[in-house]
């Protein structure tokens, strides 16, 4: 019998995130929730790493999906 899933409710480091940029899909990894000066950004990159090059991501712009278990675009 399968467990309850736990639901998220804030972006955690190590969590997978699907980008849309460049007029493609990828999956990142939420390697930052804190930045400095800004509670509602994150950073996210392919390696997962704290100071490699990603994107700093609006966290209010995504959303948990279950289905998928990844954050992703809310449109």
């Amino acid at each position: 019998m399968k467990g309850k899933r736990e639901t998220r409710g804030a972006m955690q480091v190590g969590d997978r995130i699907l980008i849309n940029k460049g007029g493609g899909k990828q999956v990142y990894k939420v390697a930052r929730v804190e930045i400095p000066h800004s509670t509602e950004r994150a950073f996210a990159t392919r390696s997962g790493g704290d100071f490699t090059i990603g994107f700093k991501v609006w966290k209010s712009d995504y959303v948990w999906s279950e289905k998928s278990q990844m954050w992703v675009p809310k449109n």
